[in-house]
């Protein structure tokens, strides 16, 4: 990761090598993302799994709220090669000596001993729940993928100034906290299916605030935390559903399946939002193509059917 932004900053002169960068960060960056840090949670939690995963994903959050206000000026000055210096710098400060000193090499050869490698069973792509979450988790990503990358801009397209598009994006991100760690402690309490629905249709909520309303600071900041709150559960969510629903020796192969599948709708969002403004001159019609996009994703995760904590299937559990 911290090789890539590097190399994006030496040598990217060309929007084809800033591609090939993010590229590389992807590939290497995925090694640092939920498909790893979620199963030893899942494989040892279960009466509290909900509230464990939403206090893991709680860096993401804390980082992302400081983020925006601290790069805002550093790029204003040194411009985005700056920012990506300055974000490199930070994980070699803090980010590898987290990892190497922190988390110790005895935890993981413990975790190691006690779950052991699955077979390679793909039979799970046949199962109706696997295709519900696989297509519900497309169509969310189809929904907020692209507004989460351009939210600083649709702010400003609302007739604000820069420093209150990174406010924006900084409220986004406290929403996901919230969203991760609210989200986590919901799905130990009530029907995980409700807790989805709920969460996916308070950010079609701020689809339609945005709509509804022209230059009003408070509705977009409102707006900007409530599509934070669906960021911040859906990593809890589908992690939850598929430790739940799947054996935990199958979790790495099925939960990086669906996270891999999630990119088809991300990538579609991400490109499709910024092919309607520039074709359009507005966010509009994206964001009511979001926001049924949501009401699909609500829909298709409210009919995945999990199986009772007590008979979940080949689980070491703990907690």
């Amino acid at each position: 990761m911290i090789t890539g932004q590097v190399i994006s900053v030496l040598f990217s002169t060309t929007l084809l090598h800033m591609a090939i960068s993010i590229a590389v960060l992807g590939f290497f960056g995925v090694g640092t993302t939920a498909v790893v840090i979620t199963r030893p949670v899942n494989a040892h939690f279960r009466e509290y799994r909900g509230r464990a995963l939403g206090l893991v994903a709680t860096g993401t959050s804390i980082f992302a709220i400081i983020a925006p206000q601290v790069l805002e000026p550093i790029i204003a000055n040194y411009g985005w090669r700056g920012g990506f210096l300055a974000l490199a710098g930070f994980m070699a400060l803090v980010g590898v000596p987290a990892v190497a000193f922190i988390v110790p090499a005895s935890a993981s050869r413990a975790y190691s001993g006690q779950v052991g490698g699955g077979r390679s069973d793909w039979s799970f792509l046949n199962t109706r729940d696997f295709r519900l979450m696989t297509l519900s988790i497309m169509a969310m990503g189809l929904a907020t993928a692209g507004f989460v990358g351009q939210l600083s801009p649709i702010i400003q397209e609302e007739g604000f100034d820069a420093a209150t598009g990174a406010l924006a994006v900084s409220v986004f991100a406290a929403g996901q906290f919230v969203g991760r760690l609210g989200g986590g402690w919901l799905l130990d309490h009530f029907r995980p299916q409700t807790v989805a629905l709920v969460f996916t249709v308070i950010p079609g909520s701020g689809f339609l605030l945005l709509l509804l309303t022209d230059q009003m600071l408070p509705a977009a900041i409102l707006a900007a935390a409530m599509i934070g709150l669906q960021q911040g559960v859906e990593l809890d969510l589908f992690a939850y559903f598929v430790a739940r629903r799947f054996p935990i020796s199958q979790y790495g192969t099925i939960y990086g399946t669906l996270h891999g599948f999630s990119w088809i709708g991300n990538a579609t969002g991400i490109i499709g939002v910024g092919l309607l403004h520039d074709k359009l001159g507005s966010y509009s019609l994206a964001q009511g193509i979001g926001m049924a996009a949501l009401t699909v994703g609500a829909v298709l995760v409210w009919l995945v059917r999990l199986p009772p904590l007590t008979t979940e299937p080949e689980q070491l559990r703990a907690g």
